[in-house]
């Protein structure tokens, strides 16, 4: 849906930065993933950990927001874009649609990320908020910054090779953001809402 942004409650990010020549947000967070950890030997780390990132993003009002060719959108559905190994061996962009039934995301990663890999192609969603995701898993990083363009503005997640500390396990994720889609209390809340997912995640695959 297309918006006027001076009508929404985005109307004063939308004065302040609009006009600025980077938007973008970094914030780096250290997240403990030890229960997704202990689930990964049935489920995939990845898949997994991109149900709570969709979960906890498609809670949040702002998440829904997107910013365009200087145009303002907000969209109902929302799914999480991945980066994919073809057979080829060649990178592919693969959207995975969200659905807060674990079971059903599930069905929808294993569809589309199999389509992606076996037919080597990029797979997009149009009708819906994307949240962006890659994984670096086998590599231990502390931040990633992605240059800021209006090509690639959405909320973007790179997380790295997770960590043991105290028999507790860790990764880093970097998060980037567009601040005229939300502010600084958005992000917490949202790590806020992860943090939760993960540590219930069990009672959330049903």
């Amino acid at each position: 849906m297309l918006l006027d942004p001076l009508k929404t409650k985005r109307a004063s990010a939308w004065k302040i930065y609009k006009d600025y020549p980077v938007q973008t947000v970094l914030i780096l967070k250290k997240v403990d993933i030890t229960n997704l950890v202990k689930l990964s030997k049935k489920y995939k780390l990845n898949m997994l950990l991109c149900y709570c990132l969709g979960k906890s993003a498609n809670e949040i009002e702002e998440f829904h927001y997107r910013l365009s060719e200087n145009k303002f959108y907000k969209f109902d559905n929302m799914c999480v874009n991945m980066v994919i190994k073809g057979k080829d061996n060649s990178i592919y962009l693969c959207d995975v649609p969200f659905n807060d039934n674990f079971n059903k995301f599930c069905e929808n990663y294993k569809d589309y990320v199999g389509e992606s890999h076996e037919q080597n192609k990029n797979i997009s969603l149009k009708d819906c908020a994307s949240i962006s995701t890659s994984n670096l898993s086998s590599y231990s990083f502390d931040a990633c910054l992605n240059p800021s363009c209006q090509a690639f503005n959405v909320p973007l997640f790179i997380w790295s090779k997770y960590y043991t500390k105290k028999f507790r396990k860790f990764i880093n994720i970097s998060f980037q953001f567009n601040h005229i889609q939300m502010d600084g209390e958005h992000v917490i809340t949202f790590f806020k809402n992860l943090e939760y997912n993960i540590k219930h995640i069990k009672s959330l695959i049903k």
